[in-house]
Formats: C-alpha cells, structure tokens, sequence
C-alpha cells in the first residue's frame, strides 16, 4: 500500500477537461457576487446568522489578503488581483444582503425588499 501513495498517477489527455466557470467578469459577478451571495446570506439568517458590522468590514478584508498574499493570488498578476476583489466583494454583499434582511424583517427598511434570485442571463452561453 506504501508503494502506491508514492506513485504519481498519470492520466491521458482525453481524460482532461478544460472548465470554465466564469468565462467573463459579468458572468462571475452575476452568478457569485448577484446570486450565490443572496442564496448564502438567506440561508445563513434562516439559521440563526446575524448580522455584523464587525464582519461586514472585516470578512472582505481577511478573504483578500487570504487569498492574494497568503494563497499568492498576486502570482497571477492582474488577473490573480482581480479575482481577489471580486471574491471580498462577495463577502462583503453576503453581509450586507444579511442586513437588509434583519432590517426587512425588523420592518425598519424604506427600501425596496430584496427579490428572490434570479439570473438574468444564462451562464452557459
């Protein structure tokens, strides 16, 4: 069994696949900043989250140099920066989604409720 943990597995080409999750940046901002932020934040009040302004400003700030120094997102270059803004504006409309939904609930919101999400575009052209 020793013997096989040291092998380097080798796969053949035709079994590579070349995935692109986010082809452009309005794809990205759409599918994670636009959706998968509300989804999360929904879920997160549904159990029990809340809201801090704390972590509003914190969390992004963590996750950007989490991920351009700690994981050397800046190898990457311009593209590597980037992906690393884009990921703590994730964060950071998380949160701010979770307030709107305490102030919704709290009924001390003038503003428009936020809708369900939907995506405007498809994501697989």
């Amino acid at each position: 069994m020793a013997e096989l943990a040291k092998a380097p597995l080798h796969l053949d080409k035709r079994y590579f696949y070349y995935h692109l999750a986010y082809p452009t940046i309005e794809k990205f901002v759409v599918k994670t900043i636009g959706f998968y932020a509300d989804v999360e934040s929904r879920y997160d009040y549904e159990h029990g989250m809340r809201f801090s302004k704390t972590r509003l400003v914190y969390q992004p700030v963590k996750d950007f140099f989490t991920r351009y120094i700690r994981k050397q997102g800046y190898r990457d270059g311009t593209r590597g920066f980037i992906l690393c803004v884009l990921f703590a504006l994730y964060g950071f409309m998380k949160w701010a989604n979770l307030w709107f939904l305490e102030e919704q609930a709290n009924g001390t919101t003038a503003s428009v409720p936020l809708p369900k999400p939907v995506l405007t575009k498809p994501l697989n052209e």
